[in-house]
Parts: structure tokens; C-alpha cells; sequence
């Protein structure tokens, strides 16, 4: 139930109050994807009020029937517990005072007993709210026994954003296309979904509709074709891209129309921006991001360091190392022990009885891996290509507090040496930092810990949801105009 209910929140809520907190698992659940929001608990029983103190940043203990309230900051959301409605003499009027709690742009979530939707629904708009959805559940097998409304003091304009997705390899669709959905989903106003079939698409007609191509290969007079049947429906296209074009061969056409015959793009990295901005100057970047923060599952075995490498087309960028890794493995024995997902050239090249090998898999294989290691290893040689990818790796190592040994490209720019994880330059630096971390691995699980602190603070997806949803909005807002700049790029579309 507290997962239900967290996922209800917005993900970029920064202040949530959560009346009849209990034990604080609701807010235990939220903050996992929102580290930097202030969570404040209204709790009557004592004991449930001493337990969530040690998880939310405020609890005040107090009945919540409710008299008179603490003075608490505007509420972006603002969540009531399970049967807490049903029993106030008037609870039309106690969500009338709630709904003052709000900020202005603030969300009321409330659960209700299962029954008649169309009183509860009445009862919320006399409280002066407006209703946006409603979620039947059920706390055990068998029919709904609750619904979970979600209101607004007022309604956003309606938007939906949907995508296409390339089949989940190396996690980049999870990353770049349904996570940023689902978070986007959480706020007022957003219906996402994930589609490739655009045929079925329907036409917007006065509705706003944002529709994202995800690395797409829009080729030709077909390419032309499929722009042609969004446009006509009513859609904003933008197109997802995070990969330099250079090493992709069917990008090398001349008939190639993903980038100039969309009304946007988005992408991961600065870099990347201006090589595609080329092509078109309505650009916006949204660095790669973490979700939720996973349960730290390593650091299992006193004395012992296991090591991942797990990357797809990096089979130029480790040659150089194995040397080193290898003189690594000869000094460290059992205490260093290799895993490798998808590269059998670089398993193979492995001089160590150490070692174990996963084809190629699905991202929570990956993830369940990771999760498991101490050590990640990210060789990048320094390529123009290269330098356009993003710290991803970086990223996903930390969330599982698992220590970055990478090279200075890309990764140089969000890893402090020594801090929150380790850069090597040549052989030699990485035979003494890979030798360190087996050598102290309270050492190394203290730094996998600066490096998990460092996502949490900086780099979780709620602290970008929000400006997604505004870059949205905003193109939707301009969709005349930048329309008619597509049309002076693509006459061919008009």
C-alpha cells in the first residue's frame, strides 16, 4: 500500500504533508524517488508517531480530526490516509480547510472507502477542489474496496504525451522513454503512454498532444510519410536522441529527416545538443537520470571485490586496459573476482579463473548484477563519439552504491578522483586504484556511499520532471510558430 499510494504523488513535489502518516512507510516510499522533499507527518498514536519521526523530517503527534493544525509551508501535496475522511462528522468542510493548505498549484490525494463515485466526487468539488482521476484498489484479493482521487484548487490544461520505444536493450528505453513517462504521468494534468503503433493514432482535434520519436530512423519518402500522418492528426513532434549520428549507418543517407522535419528534439548531453542543433535550433537537454533508489545489496563480503563490466560496442575501449586488469587479477587472487555481461571478447581476454560471463540481457538482469558489485568498470578512449555519450554508467553504479573506475572522458566531468569514485589515465593508475580498492574495501564502500549521496542530492529524475513538463507546455504553446519553422526546413511536409 505505501508504494500505491507514493506513486500517486507528484514526483516533483517538493514540500508533501501526509495526515495520518502512521509509520512514515508512505513517505519512506516517495522519498526514495525524491530525496530532497520536505516530508511532515500529522500522527495520532504515539508509537506510529515515534516511528515515522525516524524517516519523515517533521512528525507532529496530534489528533487529526482536525482540530486547529500546526502552521505547516504551502503543501504541493498533501495525502490522507486510509479511512481518515470517512471519519469526520463533516468532512466536506475539513477538506474545504485542507484544500487552504495547498500551494497554488498543490494536490489533495485522498482515500476513500469504495462507494458510489459520483458522491465522492461531489463531495471533493464542494470542497472547492477540482477532481483529475480516480483509482479503484484493493487492499487484498477481491473486488475494489477503495478509490484514490486525486484533486487540484485548478485543473491544468489537459496534455498527453505519448511515445514510440525501441526494444529494451541496455536500458536505454527504460531510461530515456518509460521512466520520464511515468514520472511525467504523476503530474497534474499529463496522461502518458508508450506506442509504435502510429496508424492508430487518434486526431487530436482541439486537444494538445505531444508525440516523441524515440531514435528513430525516419528515412525518405516513407519517413516523410509517417511525419506526414502525425502532423495531419493534430501531433507536436519531437524526436529522443541521445547518440552521436556519426557511428550509426543508416543516419549516413542524405535522406535521413529525423532531425530537421520534427518541431523539436530532445537529448542527453550538452555536447550532443550542439552536434544536433545543427539540424535544428529547438533543442532541449535533459541530463540521464535516476528514478528510484534501489536497495543497497553489496558489500556482502568482507575482504572481496567484485568487478562489472557490462556495456554494449565498447569492444575499442578496453584493449588498452586488459593488461593492467590482468596484473590485478594475478596479485588479488579470490578477493577480485570479474563479471562480465555481453562482451565475451573482453571476458575471454581475462587471465583469471575469477570470472563469470551473462550474455546479453534484460535491464533488471543488469541492474540485479550491479546491484551485487562493488566496482564498476567504464573504459571511454577519448573519441569524438564518445565524448557525446553520456555518464549514465556513472549514474546507475552510484544509485547501487557501487564504486565508478572509469576514464576521464565524459566521466571526468561528474566524478571528483578519489571522492565519488575513481579516474584512471593510463595502465599504471588503474593497476593502484583497482589494487586500492581491494586492498581497503571500507575505503571503497565509503566512497560508493559519497557516490550514492551525490545522486540522491543531484541527479534523481523528480528534480527534471518538472522542467519536462514545462518544456511541454511550452512547445505546445508556440506549436504556430514553430510549425511554420518546420515547414521553411521540410517544404516537402507542407
Amino acid at each position: 500500500m505505501a508504494t500505491l499510494l507514493a506513486d500517486r504523488i507528484p514526483l516533483s513535489a517538493g514540500v508533501v504533508v501526509l495526515l495520518g502518516c502512521g509509520d512514515g512507510a508512505v513517505g519512506e516510499a516517495f522519498r526514495r524517488s525524491n530525496p530532497n522533499a520536505r516530508l511532515i507527518g500529522i500522527e495520532a498514536d504515539p508509537a506510529y508517531a515515534r516511528r515515522a519521526s525516524a524517516v519523515l523530517d517533521q512528525v507532529y503527534c496530534l489528533a487529526a480530526d482536525p482540530g486547529p493544525l500546526p502552521a505547516l509551508p504551502p503543501a504541493d501535496c498533501l495525502l490522507l490516509a486510509p479511512g481518515l475522511a470517512e471519519s469526520w462528522p463533516r468532512p466536506g468542510e475539513v477538506l474545504a480547510e485542507l484544500a487552504r493548505m495547498l500551494a497554488p498549484d498543490g494536490m489533495l490525494i485522498a482515500w476513500l472507502a469504495h462507494g458510489p463515485l459520483e458522491g465522492q466526487h461531489q463531495l471533493i468539488a464542494g470542497a472547492g477542489l477540482q477532481a483529475l482521476d480516480a483509482r479503484e484498489v484493493a487492499l487484498s484479493a477481491g473486488p475494489p474496496s477503495h478509490v484514490v482521487w486525486r484533486a487540484v484548487t485548478t485543473r491544468p490544461p489537459p496534455l498527453r504525451i505519448l511515445s514510440t520505444m525501441l526494444p529494451p536493450v541496455g536500458g536505454v528505453s527504460q531510461v530515456r522513454v518509460v521512466e520520464p513517462l511515468a514520472a511525467l504521468g504523476t503530474e497534474a494534468g499529463i496522461a502518458t503512454g508508450i506506442t509504435n503503433q502510429l496508424d492508430s493514432l487518434p486526431d487530436l482535434g482541439e486537444q494538445a498532444g505531444i508525440f516523441i520519436l524515440h531514435r528513430p530512423a525516419l528515412l525518405g519518402a516513407d519517413g516523410l510519410a509517417h511525419l506526414r500522418a502525425l502532423l495531419a492528426r493534430g501531433w507536436l513532434v519531437v524526436c529522443e536522441f541521445d547518440d552521436h549520428p556519426s557511428q550509426i549507418s543508416v543516419l549516413h543517407r542524405s535522406d535521413v529527416h529525423n532531425f530537421r522535419a520534427v518541431h523539436a528534439i530532445q537529448t542527453s548531453t550538452p555536447a550532443l545538443a550542439a552536434v544536433l542543433g545543427r539540424e535544428n535550433p529547438e533543442i532541449e537537454v535533459f541530463p540521464n537520470a535516476i528514478r528510484c533508489l534501489p536497495d543497497r545489496a553489496n558489500f556482502a563480503e568482507p575482504g572481496r571485490i567484485n568487478l562489472l563490466f557490462a556495456a554494449l560496442n565498447r569492444e575499442d575501449d578496453w584493449p588498452d586496459h586488459v593488461e593492467a586488469l590482468n596484473a590485478a587479477a594475478a596479485d588479488a587472487g579470490d578477493a577480485l573476482r570479474f563479471h562480465v555481461i555481453a562482451d565475451r571478447g573482453f571476458f575471454d581476454a581475462l587471465a583469471t579463473p575469477h570470472k563469470s560471463f551473462t550474455p546479453l540481457s534484460d535491464y533488471s538482469t543488469y541492474l540485479d548484477i550491479l546491484s551485487r558489485c562493488e566496482v564498476s568498470f567504464m573504459p571511454l578512449r577519448d573519441t569524438l563519439f564518445n565524448r557525446c555519450k553520456s555518464d549514465l554508467k556513472y549514474l546507475e553504479a552510484a544509485a547501487h552504491r557501487a564504486v565508478a573506475l572509469a576514464s576521464p572522458t565524459v566521466y571526468g566531468d561528474c566524478i571528483q578522483d578519489g571522492v565519488n569514485g575513481l579516474i584512471f589515465d593510463d595502465a599504471q593508475s588503474l593497476y593502484e586504484r583497482l589494487m586500492g580498492l581491494v586492498a581497503d574495501t571500507d575505503g571503497a564502500r565509503g566512497m560508493a556511499e559519497k557516490a550514492r549521496d551525490d545522486i540522491a542530492r543531484n541527479r534523481m529524475l523528480a528534480y527534471q520532471v518538472g522542467a519536462r513538463a514545462r518544456w511541454y507546455r511550452d512547445l505546445w504553446s508556440r506549436r504556430e510558430a514553430l510549425h511554420r519553422a518546420l515547414l521553411e526546413r521540410v517544404p516537402e511536409l507542407g
